[in-house]
């Protein structure tokens, strides 16, 4: 069975499907709902989104991913807010309803995924898709071995993940300069690598976050 990796861009979203070695395919979604027009029920679907909301941030699955990308990369995984400052009408109310229930503000960086956030709650409540949540700068970490060593957004770090995909059957050059929408370079590197961590899921070898279940079972993200 396919597993697919997916990842939000200014217009969508890519998704990235894996349907046994070298057999790859890269394509632009409207929206997030558009995989259950190709995708056979239960496939494994790995998302970069939130999936959990917090009563009170951080996640546990967050410090540990952080954990995992030391103090070079983990601020690239900034807390969930609460359901209701995700669901605020704009920034300065998700702020204020934030402070007030937790006592820490919402970042603007956070809140400006608030739609897609709620696009993906909405759709895996009706979905026959197996979704998992993952963060592909971890995911990354996991596949190099260590945290990247430089911004994807820069030519290195963008390099350096292409080589490490094609290292492992994820070659992407077919794809260069196919429509995909107003994705870039790193939504297209970050779709690749949650499709590698939702084969990994597939077959029992990725890493849960935080490796133990604790009170909450369903905060993890899979790396």
């Amino acid at each position: 069975m396919p597993v697919i990796g997916v990842d939000g861009c200014p217009d969508g979203w890519v998704a990235v499907t894996l349907d046994g070695p070298g057999r790859l395919d890269v394509r632009h979604l409207p929206s997030i709902d558009a995989l259950d027009a190709f995708a056979p029920p239960s496939t494994i679907v790995a998302v970069d989104m939130p999936m959990w909301f917090p009563v009170q941030p951080p996640r546990r699955s967050e410090v540990a991913a952080r954990e995992v990308l030391g103090p070079r990369r983990a601020s690239s995984i900034f807390p969930t807010p609460v359901r209701a400052a995700i669901e605020a009408p704009d920034h300065a109310t998700a702020n204020a309803v934030s402070r007030e229930a937790t006592g820490v503000g919402v970042s603007r960086q956070a809140f400006a995924l608030a739609a897609k956030i709620l696009e993906v709650d909405a759709w895996r409540s009706r979905s026959a898709l197996d979704v998992r949540e993952v963060h592909p700068e971890t995911s990354f970490a996991v596949l190099l071995g260590r945290p990247a060593a430089a911004s994807k957004r820069t030519w290195a770090g963008a390099g350096e993940r292409r080589a490490a995909l094609a290292a492992v059957g994820i070659d992407l050059t077919p794809f260069e300069g196919i429509a995909l929408g107003k994705a870039t370079v790193d939504d297209v590197l970050d779709a690749a690598v949650a499709a590698w961590t939702a084969g990994r899921i597939a077959d029992g070898t990725a890493r849960r976050l935080p490796a133990d279940p604790g009170d909450d079972p369903e905060d993890v993200i899979w790396a």
